[in-house]
């Protein structure tokens, strides 16, 4: 009898892992492959593959006054290298994404007391681009 118990115990803890497992992966929702290419053009430092992945319609930069005006791709690439510091290229290719309920993707962090955030939101044909950075006071 305490090996049917210890075995219907085992038998739970594995469907529960199992299950919690199942619930817990993110589904792969094509964000990979956009990161993956954003990630490469930033290393790169190609400033026309990066613009290639942004939108310039709805495009934001929160981490200076002077940088809040860039919205077309040609300010964009003129400010490019003051936009993408090293800091802003490391934390690129080192943050993990995070995906809200929306469906769109960030790459999120803490740094000095202020907090970042690099937005991609869902389009409307089912594929991301880079909308802009939000920084705040943390």
């Amino acid at each position: 009898m305490p090996r049917l118990f210890l075995s219907l115990a085992i038998a739970l803890v594995l469907a529960a892992a199992s299950t919690a497992s199942a619930v817990a992966a993110p589904k792969d929702d094509g964000f990979a492959a956009t990161l993956v290419k954003f990630r490469a053009a930033v290393a790169a430092k190609d400033k026309n593959a990066v613009a290639d992945l942004t939108d310039f319609g709805a495009f934001f930069w929160d981490s200076d006054d002077a940088l809040r005006n860039v919205k077309t791709r040609v300010d964009f690439l003129k400010n490019y290298d003051r936009m993408f510091t090293a800091e802003i290229r490391h934390r690129v290719a080192t943050v993990a994404p995070d995906c809200d309920k929306s469906g769109s993707h960030h790459l999120h962090w803490v740094a000095d007391g202020m907090q970042y955030d690099l937005y991609f939101p869902p389009r409307q044909d089912g594929t991301w681009l880079l909308q802009g950075l939000s920084a705040s006071p943390y």
